[in-house]
């Protein structure tokens, strides 16, 4: 009865809704970075990604549409079957099966969490997997069952390809020697490997035929075989770029995609390479063709691109920037300002469903904007060509900009405005600058301390926050002035790391965050700040709250904290992306935006709250998903005494134990690296969930 349970909720949990709060602004469609791409046929395509990312497109690859995986494991390739069949495999030993094209997916037993690199398939039935640890499986009944095979070399494999039932290559590189490259070769189906001796670090292979066959390496190699694989040659076009993957819809005629946007076309089987421009310079990471004049590639920050005319020319399928963006701010519910590296300044009135760019200058590196109503605000931070400080100032809504403080020689990494007239802006060298004309002129309240303020807050004209860190050795700073900044007080001292926000919810109430975690909060005005541990997080990037009680945090991992209760407790929250994050802004309790890299924004209307599975009965939340040394599960109700049970990828049961409350915490220090399913057992129902192990 348990084994019955165990493939019905495994293959429940994977076909489920993965519900997100969180949709993406921008870029458009999504911002994950995309690692694999497969077309079935001209029409039907998937790719594949970060966060558990799954596109698919059912128009040549026109138009791409989110689809549920069920996890939010990184998934990092796919290999189509034909007839509407492929698998993909991933992190923590992840193999999915889908037999319609990517609308539903199976999760398939695979008997291993190591990190799957690539997949293969032969024919129907017979398909092979690798990954780190000398990863090597293999299927003959279509992924019902795998064996586990050894090659006799110890080494982390990147890419499998098979090019009948006997014969196969394995790349990878040496564990006790990263810098050992390993191509090895089968002519048996996996029984015994040879091992071919090359010095290259190799990426991709390809076989278009069953004798022609390309290999791709991170040095710009390109080796080519005609005799199936015993004799390669070096057909390298003397580039040396990383390149990343390669499709031949003939003997001669191929594709490669790389780092830096690099794509490589040859017509005549590699005797000649021909760059294409991509009109891109992310990275590049999966090619694949629809028919043999169609090739789509994907990659870095939900890169994708098509081309109809092989390779001559490529479209971008995606709209929107792709640059780190630093700071988020509305001026009224509609209208927002996004700041970037290089220096993009983005604009919303329409609550973020569109974002237009109102200024590109790459000469500018912008960290922050504040905004007094929807047409006066300010930007600063750095313009590169001198190394001077901005102070961008606009009356218009952002069609004119003006530099307040043109010459000054320090960078400006912060600015908020007490009211319309007084504004304080903080950056290098210990500066802090004040205005008291709206921003026309700016007067230095303070400076000579080789400090670096990162943010400021005031709670009124008089009473405010400078926050930041010492050059060195890097311990952190805040002062604070109740005269205006003609006086600052420093409130802390030995307390090691950068301190990027400062956040007041009344005149007592404070919180600081920053490097590595570190979060600070003050119940005195700022006489007293205590260290908060908030869990195992990143460094932290942005405090924003919402009214006294709701607030949220942002940073790197990426992270976002939530608190309902004015920073009592936070709650981790999942987001859809592992791009980290820089900013974040609600224009009410509910509806918020989150900034980050990759051009990410994106945005929530019912405060952030992910629910991360839906379950047989109702919802079962499970966070922080992944987990490293615990998990909370939450059931759907008070249901007086109930049974938790959580069972390995395998279906065996590892922890049995009663629970009575809402909230039930467990410790998973003891488990390994992988992914677990979770079954809470009720009266007269019951509530399935999964979560990963880190």
């Amino acid at each position: 009865m348990k084994n019955v349970f165990f493939v019905i909720v495994l293959t429940f949990i994977t076909n489920t809704l993965y519900a997100q709060s969180w949709q993406w602004q921008n870029p458009k469609p999504q911002g994950n970075t995309l690692q694999s791409i497969v077309f079935n046929d001209t029409n039907n395509g998937i790719a594949v990604g970060n966060r558990g990312t799954i596109l698919g497109t059912a128009d040549g690859g026109d138009t791409w549409a989110a689809l549920s995986s069920g996890t939010s494991a990184t998934l990092y390739c796919i290999c189509s079957q034909g007839n509407s069949t492929s698998y993909v495999v991933g992190e923590h030993g992840i193999i999915l099966k889908t037999t319609d094209n990517g609308n539903n997916w199976t999760s398939l037993i695979s008997g291993t969490t190591e990190r799957l690199y690539s997949i293969s398939f032969v024919n129907e039935y017979i398909g092979y997997a690798v990954g780190n640890n000398s990863i090597l499986l293999k299927t003959s009944d279509a992924g019902g069952n795998w064996d586990t095979l050894s090659t006799g070399i110890y080494a982390n494999f990147n890419c499998v390809n098979f090019i009948s039932e006997d014969t196969g290559f394995i790349a990878g590189t040496h564990i006790y020697n990263p810098w050992t490259p390993i191509l090895l070769k089968t002519n048996n189906g996996g029984t015994t490997w040879d091992s071919l001796a090359f010095l290259n670090d190799f990426t991709a292979i390809n076989f278009p035929t069953s004798m022609v066959g390309y290999i791709i390496g991170t040095d710009g190699t390109i080796l080519k075989t005609i005799d199936g694989g015993t004799m390669w040659n070096d057909i390298s076009p003397g580039i040396d770029i990383c390149l990343q993957d390669i499709h031949f819809v003939s003997a001669d005629s191929g594709v490669i995609c790389g780092y830096n946007g690099k794509i490589l076309k040859t017509v005549n089987g590699g005797a000649d390479w021909l760059e294409c421009s991509s009109g891109t310079t992310m990275h590049l990471f999966s090619v694949s063709a629809s028919d043999p004049n169609s090739f789509h590639i994907v990659g870095y920050y939900g890169t994708s691109i098509k081309s109809t005319d092989f390779g001559d020319t490529w479209n971008n399928l995606t709209t929107g920037i792709k640059s780190t963006l630093r700071s988020v701010t509305f001026s009224s519910p509609n209208t927002g300002y996004v700041v970037s590296e290089p220096g993009h300044i983005l604009k919303t009135v329409d609550a973020g469903s569109n974002w237009v760019t109102i200024l590109n200058n790459s000469n500018f590196l912008l960290s922050s904007a504040c905004f007094i109503d929807d047409n006066k605000g300010f930007v600063v931070g750095k313009e590169q060509t001198q190394g001077y400080g901005i102070i961008l100032k606009t009356t218009d809504g952002g069609l004119t900009w003006n530099n307040q403080i043109p010459g000054f020689a320090n960078r400006m990494n912060c600015i908020f405005f007490a009211n319309e007239f007084i504004g304080y802006a903080g950056g290098k060298e210990g500066t802090i600058l004040k205005t008291t004309d709206g921003g026309t002129t700016w007067q230095s309240t303070y400076s000579g301390n080789n400090y670096w303020f990162l943010s400021v807050f005031f709670n009124d004209i008089n009473t405010g926050y400078a926050v930041g860190c010492e050059a060195s050795p890097y311990n952190s700073i805040i002062l604070k002035t109740t005269d205006g900044g003609a006086t600052w007080d420093s409130q802390i001292s030995g307390i090691w790391g950068q301190l990027s926000s400062v956040f007041f919810t009344n005149e007592d109430t404070g919180f600081a965050c920053g490097q590595a975690g570190l979060f600070l909060n003050t119940t005195d005005g700022g006489t007293n700040w205590n260290n908060v541990d908030v869990g195992d997080v990143g460094t932290l990037c942005d405090i924003h709250f919402s009214d006294e009680n709701t607030g949220y945090v942002v940073g790197f991992g990426p992270t976002i904290l939530k608190t309902t209760d004015g920073g009592g407790n936070w709650e981790p929250l999942s987001a859809c992306t592992d791009n980290w994050f820089y900013s974040v802004y609600f224009t009410d309790q509910n509806t918020g935006y989150v900034v980050g890299q990759g051009g990410t924004i994106l945005k929530t209307t019912d405060g952030g709250v992910l629910i991360d599975e839906q379950t047989a009965s109702d919802h079962l939340i499970i966070y922080p998903n992944p987990g490293r040394d615990f998990i909370i599960i939450k059931a759907p109700y008070r249901s007086g005494k109930s049974y938790l049970l959580i069972f390995n990828i395998n279906g065996r049961e590892l922890l049995k134990m009663s629970v009575t409350e809402k909230l039930t915490r467990v410790n998973i220090k003891d488990f390994g690296k992988g992914v677990y399913f979770v079954k809470l057992m009720m009266e007269d129902t019951f509530s399935v969930g999964k979560f990963i192990k880190d």
